[in-house]
């Protein structure tokens, strides 16, 4: 009778939590209790393990592998999670956790759910995403000295993780598929006729500057575009452009990557990439409608 009122509690996620803070420095999963708990987790009903997965990190062994683990019923599905944390989803659950943190906070929950959707390790469900592995010390507890610093609670953003979790197991709306979306647009790039089309539609004054017809200011485009129908971060994007080019222009294009990205990016974007933004937004629209009506690639102009 005990143990059943204690699993049915609401808050066993909070009460885990608590038994397993230690001091700084002190990884969750080498407390007494997380010791003990792995010696018979295998006895544990299925209620008590996937609450106490997130307070202990005591991943157990799946193909011999450490850190590699079963899927959880968590109710969402791998490719329904973006690679950077839909910004809705960041602002609701995980933005009063993340302290200074929050671009990598974004990409490892993105990477945390889809681990928990689909199993296998950490660096799976990074390369389901086809991102590069994060740091995972704001979600596994270590580090936690570096994370204080930051403003951010491991603990915290791993409730609030929870959280969403549950929410995306009964979405509002029909989720969006994103790995079809990010296998749509593998090596993809803005279509020549399709670029010369959108330069049109900007204001006559705009379209005799020399920049706005060159390869590079269409990469940057493409990878603009790319990162709002995927949701990723342009460090990720295709540049398939790019790598036709000598290595000197490459070198020159990857020098500007980031000031452009600001540009494109920035709440009050200056000159002409306001209306750039506004045009590429729009084709990033009909472009996502596309391939989640099942257009297929050589299509996507």
């Amino acid at each position: 009778m005990a143990a059943d009122r204690l699993l049915s509690r609401d808050d066993l996620p909070d009460l885990l939590s608590d038994i397993t803070r230690t001091a700084f420095g002190s990884p969750s999963s080498q407390t007494p209790w997380a010791v003990l708990y792995d010696k018979h987790k295998n006895d544990c009903s299925e209620r008590l393990r996937q609450v106490a997965e997130p307070a202990t990190r005591a991943f157990p062994r799946v193909n011999g592998r450490r850190g590699t683990h079963a899927p959880l019923r968590t109710g969402h599905q791998a490719e329904h999670i973006p690679a950077f944390l839909e910004p809705d989803w960041y602002q609701r659950y995980l933005a009063n956790c993340a302290g200074s943190e929050s671009k990598t906070v974004r990409r490892a929950a993105a990477v945390r759910l889809v681990q928990w959707a689909m199993g296998g390790t950490y660096d799976d469900a990074a390369e389901f995403l086809g991102i590069t592995p994060v740091p995972t010390h704001l979600l596994t507890g270590r580090g936690t000295r570096r994370s204080a610093r930051a403003g951010c609670d491991p603990l915290e953003v791993d409730r609030a993780l929870r959280a969403l979790a549950s929410e995306l197991q009964s979405p509002r709306q029909p989720p969006v598929d994103y790995r079809r979306r990010r296998q749509a647009l593998h090596e993809w790039v803005l279509g020549i006729d399709a670029w010369n089309t959108l330069v049109g539609e900007l204001p006559p004054t705009l379209v005799q500057f020399r920049t706005l017809t060159n390869d590079r200011k269409r990469q940057d485009a493409s990878v603009f575009i790319w990162t709002l129908v995927t949701r990723g971060e342009h460090l990720f994007a295709p540049r398939p452009l790019e790598a036709t080019q000598p290595t000197e222009i490459q070198q020159q294009w990857a020098a500007r990557r980031n000031t452009a990205w600001f540009q494109y990016s920035r709440p009050d974007p200056l000159g002409h990439y306001a209306d750039l933004r506004r045009v590429l937004s729009k084709y990033a629209q009909r472009l996502a409608r596309d391939i989640d009506a099942g257009a297929h690639p050589t299509s996507l102009g």
